[in-house]
């Protein structure tokens, strides 16, 4: 058996890899054509793609999100896919393929294992427990966000390290970083991870490219973090304040607070959603990457996780743990490997698989799980169709969160209540504390279309009655509580 599929391995993951993936797509596009896919952030991204592809190094700006792209974050692989929004690519598409390069990660996994433990058996069963991980099967629940593309060519970095190919390692860095400015976090973690391995085997080559990987990460980060994102910007990353304020103002202050004030500390876990995503985390792999020194990866992209007064941060149900997978892994896959000759090996992965099965079936969005979150039907889905294609192609915007991913390849297309009621735009976020997004009046004369429901208004539905009394909008399409309005020629 062992020889026979040690020569078959990686043809039987990656059919596992085709099959997760067709189940997982076909979901996603029943979701995404029953307007069950959102402005933030799958919208966003897909603008920021398709804008690109008019002009990568034009400055554009996300009209969806009132930041310039280079302001929001930094994600070259972007400038790379752009040139397919060309040829008609857009949400489904980049959906579909990060779906598959995410699922695609069970391969370097099952080689990695199979490596350090000498069983084609082990590479197989890790491989499983990859592709039942439930942080994983998420991605394909929020579609397109240019991080999760990162851990397949983290975990190829870590195998091409382990074969000691350093080009191709060198490369798969490249691409790594090139997803978003914080992956540079967990390059850097990864050359420390090789230091560490260089010093016990007493490889100066290698440590001479550990050091090179840790420096030329940290590098990125700070070119990106005090040049890219300011320079675009006019001042500090956005995120720096809305997310880390209640520490300090800048990166400095953030750091020395956090070493200074044991309440800083301690509240970094002691929050209940906190807890439940550590072991959403780790109790999928039986907390075996604790015992592995590669989970040191991504010790720093998790604390700044933790830190995040951004509670979405905190979830498998979101892309922000996308960083963390490959560490994780790597670090289950380390203490496999110290403890298979130690005869609980075996008994370790076996936990692993049966754990992992069965966090799959309670906590995450797969076909055979016992969450029932994927939107499947819309009733008034011939609705929007009809008022979506009522709309010229070239015309600026403003639509329900739900119907921004159905109008992005536009050069302005922004989430009602924006522009005509500042709202969770620019560098303001949700649930400030400090009320400092406000909504402020505005007339949205860069807007010449307007497409809401009418139940879904809330507590901007006289802001969008008032644009329609004083004729500076008509409706143009009303049917089943969705309309449509048009800008009166004139209007102001």
């Amino acid at each position: 058996m062992g020889a026979w599929l040690n020569g078959r391995l990686t043809r039987i993951v990656v059919l596992l890899v085709a099959l997760e993936s067709a189940a997982m797509i076909a979901l996603q596009y029943r979701q995404h054509v029953n307007y069950g896919t959102y402005g933030y952030d799958v919208g966003l991204y897909d603008q920021a793609t398709w804008l690109l592809g008019r002009g990568p190094f034009s400055s554009p700006f996300l009209t969806s999100r009132g930041l310039p792209v280079w302001g929001h974050h930094v994600n070259p692989i972007l400038i790379a896919l752009s040139p397919l929004t060309r040829l008609g690519a857009g949400v489904m598409w980049f959906s579909a393929m990060q779906t598959i390069l995410v699922f695609l990660g069970a391969v370097p996994v099952a080689w990695l294992t199979r490596s350090k433990t000498g069983s084609a058996e082990a590479g197989l069963a890790m491989a499983v427990v990859y592709l039942l991980y439930p942080a994983n099967i998420f991605f394909a629940f929020f579609y397109f966000h240019p991080e999760v593309l990162a851990p397949l060519p983290m975990l190829l970095m870590a195998w091409f390290a382990h074969r000691r190919r350093f080009v191709p390692m060198w490369l798969s860095a490249v691409l790594a970083l090139a997803c978003r400015e914080e992956v540079s976090i967990a390059i850097g973690g990864f050359g420390v991870v090789l230091l560490v391995e260089a010093l016990r085997n007493r490889d100066c080559r290698l440590a001479l490219h550990a050091l090179a990987v840790a420096a030329v990460s940290g590098a990125w980060f700070i070119i990106c973090a005090r040049i890219i994102i300011p320079g675009a910007l006019g001042g500090q990353p956005f995120y720096l304040g809305t997310f880390y304020g209640r520490y300090g103002d800048s990166y400095g202050e953030i750091a020395k607070n956090l070493l200074t004030d044991p309440a800083l500390s301690r509240g970094l876990i002691s929050s209940g959603h906190r807890s439940t995503f550590l072991v959403d985390l780790f109790a999928p792999l039986g907390f075996l990457p604790l015992l592995g020194v590669p989970v040191l990866m991504s010790a720093g992209p998790l604390l700044g996780l933790l830190m995040s007064s951004n509670e979405h941060s905190q979830s498998i149900q979101s892309h922000y743990p996308a960083i963390l997978i490959a560490g994780i892994f790597l670090g289950a896959i380390e203490a496999v490997r110290w403890l298979w000759p130690r005869r609980v090996g075996r008994v370790a992965l076996t936990v692993m698989v049966a754990l992992s099965v069965g966090t799959s079936i309670l906590r995450s969005p797969a076909p055979w799980s016992v969450n029932r979150i994927w939107k499947t039907a819309e009733p008034r889905r011939d609705v929007f169709d009809r008022a979506i294609r009522m709309i010229p192609d070239d015309a600026s915007v403003s639509a329900m969160g739900n119907l921004v991913p159905h109008l992005s390849h536009r050069s302005a297309i922004y989430q009602f209540p924006n522009p005509i009621v500042r709202w969770f735009y620019g560098e303001f976020a949700l649930g400030d504390p400090a009320g400092t997004e406000a909504p402020q009046a505005r007339n949205g004369s860069s807007v010449d279309w307007i497409l809401v429901e009418r139940g879904a208004l809330g507590r901007f539905e006289s802001d969008f009655d008032l644009l329609i009394q004083d004729r500076t909008f008509e409706v143009v399409f009303e049917e089943d509580g969705v309309m449509l309005a048009r800008r009166v020629a004139g209007g102001r």
